[in-house]
């Protein structure tokens, strides 16, 4: 939760100091340390502080320690870009937005799909329906290090969530 707990006033603020201090919840979950102690000072509930998806310092790290030919040579060419999507294969995610953006683009783009979960079929469905086999790869789960190299080597990361607790 990232609140607008900050100076000023307004009706927003208000509802939420009225939901941390009298609120049904029995802990409250925030992205960072600075948003845990604004609101550890006007409510009693606990708070915790919950990680992204992704920890930016394991990213830098693997950014770092990735060759640009490496893991990218298993995908695309010097010449190619590569995409690439991350996350659970649910609706709500949008993966089928990826392939046709993919289907829209030139022969050089290739998609790399990581993840795995119950829409997993019907992607591949769209896959073949755009005719984009031999340019999108569902790799099912990676270990994380292996993922975080793919999206350090990629030209572009593809996050067509409808919903993302963590955008």
């Amino acid at each position: 939760y990232t609140p607008s707990l900050n100076d000023g006033g307004g009706i927003k603020r208000v509802l939420e100091l009225i939901t941390f201090r009298y609120g049904l919840c029995s802990t409250v979950f925030c992205r960072n340390q600075e948003i845990c102690d604004r609101i550890l000072g006007v409510s009693n509930r606990r708070v915790e502080v919950i990680d992204g998806i992704l920890n930016s310092e394991n990213v830098r790290a693997a950014h770092e320690s990735v060759r640009k030919d490496s893991p990218r040579s298993e995908y695309v060419t010097d010449d190619e870009k590569l995409l690439v999507f991350v996350g659970r294969l649910s609706a709500v995610k949008n993966v089928p937005a990826t392939v046709r953006t993919l289907a829209a683009l030139p022969d050089s783009f290739h998609l790399v799909i990581i993840g795995d979960g119950p829409e997993r079929e019907s992607i591949r469905r769209v896959v073949d329906e755009n005719g984009v086999e031999d340019r999108a790869s569902l790799v099912g789960e990676l270990a994380h290090e292996r993922a975080l190299g793919l999206i350090a080597v990629a030209d572009a990361l593809l996050l067509p969530s409808e919903v993302e607790a963590y955008p």
